[in-house]
């Protein structure tokens, strides 16, 4: 519990692409952590969140901001002693700028297949269907 003359602390983390994508759209509003911070999380504290790339061992220069509202501390209801479940502020919906959605697509061709490259060219329609559901973004009108 935060006290009234707590000041935030921002809390810079790493966070994994398959967990990233899910939080950055905002289908994932909460965020599973190791209770072993100094100083401790707390109500009202920020996470800065950077997209951590596992295989590479690098961050992707993508990053989210989230506001601490709720704290589940483990022991209890099945959440492991010494973590904790944290509970951020609702975010406004995400506004998916097209351009940058356009060259995270690219990107995201030229990393599942490396042949691919970054050479100008026509996304199939399973590319452009399988890429929908990967970042759970609508498919566009006549897809």
């Amino acid at each position: 519990m935060s006290s009234p003359q707590h000041q935030p602390v921002t809390h810079e983390l790493k966070i994994w692409t398959t967990f990233y994508e899910p939080l950055a759209s905002g289908l994932k509003p909460f965020e599973v952590r190791r209770n072993d911070r100094h100083p401790r999380f707390e109500v009202g504290d920020i996470l800065r969140l950077r997209e951590w790339r596992v295989g590479a061992q690098e961050y992707t220069g993508r990053e989210c901001l989230r506001t601490i509202a709720y704290i589940l501390a483990g022991g209890q209801f099945g959440i492991e002693q010494g973590y904790v479940v944290l509970g951020f502020e609702p975010q406004p919906a995400p506004h998916r700028n097209q351009y940058d959605e356009l060259i995270h697509f690219v990107q995201w061709l030229a990393e599942a297949d490396p042949v691919v490259g970054l050479r100008p060219m026509a996304p199939s329609p399973e590319a452009v269907a399988a890429y929908c559901r990967a970042f759970s973004i609508p498919m566009p009108a006549g897809a």
